[in-house]
């Protein structure tokens, strides 16, 4: 009995140093060279066609009031925040923070506020494993007397337009404005931006649920504690919240998977691979140690029953 143990033992700790060595390498790499591409990479998921919302009967949110009173910052770089609380203050309070930051931070209000909503996500597929691409909201909201459901701009502070015609998520996916404005709700922001010529017509849209978003800040609420280093936080809580499957997915057309994968099967792979590795090294650690315990115990009892037995 006691040899089946040891041999038990050793298959599980063969199988623990060698997934641990799987998770010292890959992990390094997407440490050092994009974490962004380890988050991408499992979080993007295949469906046959994207969710919509709905303004009938919605609560709508009152967009101009929401972006009008929003301190832009003109520098700062990305906020790093884990807890949605302190997100939200940081970028709508406070101004600060990218396109991502500000539409992230703004869904904690809409939660709060109980108002359906939809983080769009406008996927560069030549760089979008290193972050690159655009972040902006799809809610139902009422401007100038009229109700829609559409997409809020929150780092450029108004809402997207081509021509007379303000844009929703369709009109994303389709491309090709070639009337492009943003209509500014805030008096430190114009009509211009970077990010509707080439980037809507290439790009790949990419969809988080409210319902996603809603499970990761309620998690990052409960388990949060602070490390003493926002970036290493950030790293650290959204890795917790991928391994937990409790990151937000991020849906997009399954012609449009093949699209932006393409070119990326080996960082894909190695990508599901760490994830997995990290899984399954967990589930092992866990194991041995309820293992350990189970047979320390056993030991325990058998070595009293062969003193009582002696005595």
């Amino acid at each position: 009995m006691k040899a089946v143990i040891r041999r038990h033992i050793s298959v599980v700790n063969s199988l623990i140093v060698l997934l641990s060595s799987l998770t010292l390498v890959i992990g390094g790499y997407f440490g050092l060279t994009s974490p962004v591409a380890f988050q991408k990479s499992n979080a993007i998921k295949a469906v046959d066609s994207l969710s919509k919302l709905s303004a009938t009967n919605a609560k709508l949110l009152d967009v101009r009031l929401a972006i009008s009173s929003i301190p832009y910052k003109l520098e700062g770089g990305p906020v790093n925040d884990v807890k949605p609380v302190d997100k939200y203050r940081k970028t709508i309070e406070e101004g600060k923070g990218n396109c991502s930051n500000m539409s992230f931070g703004m869904s904690y209000r809409l939660i709060q506020e109980d108002i359906d909503f939809q983080i769009v996500q406008i996927l560069n597929p030549v760089g979008f494993l290193e972050g690159n691409g655009h972040t902006v909201l799809n809610v139902p909201y009422h401007l100038d007397g009229e109700a829609r459901v559409g997409i809020v701009d929150m780092v450029e502070g108004g809402v997207p337009m081509n021509g007379s015609d303000f844009i929703d998520i369709e009109d994303l996916q389709r491309g090709g404005l070639s009337d492009f404005k943003v209509k500014p709700l805030n008096a430190s922001k114009d009509l211009t931006s970077p990010y509707y010529d080439d980037l809507v017509d290439q790009g790949v849209i990419g969809v988080i649920d409210r319902d996603e978003v809603e499970g990761y800040f309620r998690f990052l609420s409960t388990v949060y504690i602070p490390l003493g280093n926002k970036r290493l936080e950030k790293m650290f809580y959204d890795g917790v919240s991928m391994v937990l499957g409790v990151f937000p997915t991020i849906y997009v057309d399954r012609s449009d998977y093949d699209l932006l994968f393409s070119k990326y099967p080996v960082r894909r792979f190695s990508a599901i691979c760490l994830l997995w590795s990290i899984r399954g090294l967990a589930i092992l650690l866990i194991y041995r140690i309820l293992f350990a315990t189970v047979v320390s115990l056993s030991n325990y009892g058998r070595d009293r029953r062969n003193v009582a037995v002696a005595n």
